[in-house]
């Protein structure tokens, strides 16, 4: 390289300058540091270096700076009348280089010559810390919004359904059925901060059903439902890092790791009304909440939850009510005391203890359960030991009330096209086994109609009519890289006939505030099966909503 050249490659003949450039140095000391600063140009560059277009300083070897030439040979130079040293033949002049001399490569900066008018600084990462007196404020203001003339978002969705529900044939007429419904429906989610302690959340759907065309004997569609989901106010206490809450109101508590089945989610029974999706995720957030006084307290170990579930109506939950009626009998008839413990175990790790105690009914305990196995791949497991209503065979339909276990355990993988695919396996000892179900298969007339009470009773609980059953979904993101294009499919399997429930959805949301899609749900199996003998085989669904 040029610069191993000059400052390596002849070292005998730099060495025999020595004594012509120390005499030099000696007689005009001031005039060699006019010319060092002489050659630093006028820029905010530090004194050691030069501008992009000029030569860097020559250092020689006893540490003088010795300015470089425009045309890159590093020769000594006055201003004060000093005359330029001869060259002679012992000491011939450096080679001159066309262009700057190449420096040795490194992946580090080089150091900086120190020199009298600046200190050298210490190399570091950090920031240097403040003088007494600038520090930096304890608290930034909040910047303004980036743009204060953007709409405010009310939380308000309009929806727009259009269903076609395929009905089984009745005794009556064998003919199959199609009913034609068209669905309005008003969302409204929101959550104010009258203060800095305070916050009010509220949670509304109102749905309007008409029905466009059915058959002479199809049932009358038209109605209106009000659901208010949830409404509650917030109190904060303590500082931001050890924050303890109170909640009073309608909450909407959600627990448990389960994907089709979920036993710990003990607030579910009940609380849906009138859904437009089948979906169990969809279950959990458009139901009705429970009526609590509920406390919370976060620390870096855990946190801890503790609500007490008054009672606020005797009526019987299965009745329906009239349209605008708030559903208490549905969530609130029974005293309750809810805890849960949630422990910080591992960064990979997270653990739920839940424990649920009703007024005449025995506890249930109930144990959440998620790992993550990889990148890619994650574990879900929940269980539940409590009491429950254990239902028999046709002679004796209800076993009583007992001790039972229930569990739901599932893996998730995530695909490299970002494609999550579920599969779980589920457990409830309480329902309906392999003997019982074959004896009530063959039933007619009055045993029949006990048959459908219980299946009647089991969906208003979510809980599954047999014991045994698998579940699987596949769900999509951003389909085919087309940003708010989302796909998903799921189905509900009962392990003892075979029979289930699947749907797909699709759902496109073009803009922020816009969404377009569709669902299509299928029941199949035999005529005397679960999901087979349901009265509705299937509903596709078309709908459009605007956020506002």
């Amino acid at each position: 390289m040029r610069g191993d050249t000059v400052t390596t490659a002849r070292p005998t003949r730099t060495l025999r300058t020595l004594p012509c450039v120390a005499l030099l140095l000696l007689a005009t000391p001031g005039d060699a540091q006019d010319t060092a600063r002489t050659a630093s140009p006028a820029t905010n560059a530090s004194p050691a270096f030069s501008s992009l277009n000029a030569q860097p300083a020559f250092s020689a070897p006893n540490g003088t700076q010795v300015p470089p030439t425009t045309d890159g040979a590093p020769v000594l130079s006055s201003t004060g009348g000093v005359p330029e040293l001869p060259s002679t033949d012992g000491a011939p002049e450096l080679p001159a280089t066309d262009g700057m001399p190449e420096l040795p490569a490194t992946d580090a900066m080089p150091e900086l010559p120190a020199t009298d008018g600046m200190p050298e600084l210490p190399v570091t990462d950090a920031m240097p810390e403040l003088p007494p007196g600038l520090d930096l404020p304890p608290e930034v203001p909040d910047l303004p919004p980036a743009d204060e003339d953007a709409p405010i978002a009310w939380g308000l969705e309009a929806q727009l359904w259009l269903q076609r529900l395929t009905q089984r044939p009745t005794p009556i007429s064998e003919d199959t059925r199609a009913a034609h419904v068209g669905r309005v429906v008003l969302d409204f989610r929101r959550e104010w901060q009258p203060g800095r302690r305070w916050t009010v959340g509220l949670s509304n759907q109102w749905q309007g059903t008409l029905g466009l065309r059915a058959g002479d004997e199809g049932r009358d569609f038209d109605s209106a439902l009000n659901n208010l989901r949830e409404l509650w106010v917030r109190w904060q206490v303590g500082d931001d890092a050890h924050p303890l809450f109170f909640d009073v109101g309608r909450v909407n508590i959600r627990n448990g790791v389960g994907s089709g089945y979920s036993p710990t989610d003990f607030f579910k029974a009940g609380a849906v009304r009138q859904p437009l999706s089948l979906d169990p995720n969809a279950f959990r957030l458009n139901r009705l909440g429970t009526v609590v006084a509920l406390a919370q307290y976060l620390h870096e170990s855990g946190a801890w939850t503790a609500a007490l579930v008054p009672p606020l109506s005797t009526q019987d939950p299965m009745l329906e009510g009239p349209w605008y009626s708030p559903a208490l009998h549905r969530t609130n008839r029974d005293a309750a005391f809810y805890a849960k413990w949630a422990p910080q175990v591992r960064e990979w790790l997270s653990l739920d203890v839940l424990l649920l105690a009703r007024v005449e009914e025995r506890p249930r305990l109930g144990v959440n359960l998620s790992a993550l196995l990889g990148d890619a791949w994650v574990f879900n497991a929940e269980g539940l030991v409590g009491g429950c209503h254990r239902l028999g065979g046709p002679d004796t339909p209800d076993l009583g009330y007992g001790w039972c276990t229930r569990w739901a355990a599932n893996v998730m993988w995530t695909l490299p096209l970002g494609i999550e695919l579920t599969v779980e396996q589920q457990f409830a000892s309480d329902a309906l086994g392999a003997d019982a179900w074959r004896q009530w298969r063959g039933v007619a007339d009055a045993r029949l109609r006990t048959l459908a009470g219980m299946r009647a009773q089991r969906s208003f609980e979510l809980e599954p009519m047999l014991r045994h059953g698998s579940f699987a979904r596949l769900a999509w993101r951003d389909a085919f890289d087309v940003r708010g294009l989302e796909l998903s499919s799921f189905v509900q399997v009962n392990n003892l006939d075979w029979s289930g429930l699947t749907q797909q959805a699709v759902s496109w949301s073009p803009w922020t505030d816009w969404s377009v899609g569709g669902q299509f749900q299928q029941y199949f199996g035999a005529r005397d099966s679960e999901y087979g003998s349901a009265s509705t085989t299937s509903r596709l669904s078309l709908f459009l909503s605007r956020r506002q």
